[in-house]
């Protein structure tokens, strides 16, 4: 069953490949929702892991994550702005994502021993 989200994704994604991506902009309120959604089940690793490592480690491992987050967002925000960037994107974005959503199921699928 989890498969068929990224395969019902792919089959949208190439079914509305040739119609022009809208172009939505989300606020930071939005993104931090989103994050702290996608990122609920990660809970059940850090908490166990700040409770047994002790405060000072907790800190040191939670310091690296942020400074690796605000790298790699950093990072994002500065080739999101680049015309190659976007070029190259809206070239190829029609045909990857529904390619990427596909191996997205057949790695969850062999992931639970489907096959």
């Amino acid at each position: 069953l989890l498969a068929l989200a990224p395969l019902a994704l792919a089959y949208h994604a190439w079914r509305t490949r040739s119609h022009p991506a809208r172009n939505v902009k989300r606020g930071a309120i939005t993104t931090f929702v989103v994050t702290i959604a996608l990122g609920g089940d990660n809970l059940a690793v850090w908490i166990p892991l700040f409770r047994a490592d002790g405060l000072h480690r907790a800190l040191l491992t939670g310091g690296i994550f942020v400074l690796s987050d605000v790298a790699l967002v950093s990072l994002a925000r500065l080739l999101v702005n680049r015309p190659r960037v976007i070029e190259w994107a809206a070239k190829t974005s029609p045909i990857a994502t529904p390619i990427l959503y596909v191996i997205l199921a057949v790695v969850i699928l062999w992931q639970c021993h489907v096959f």
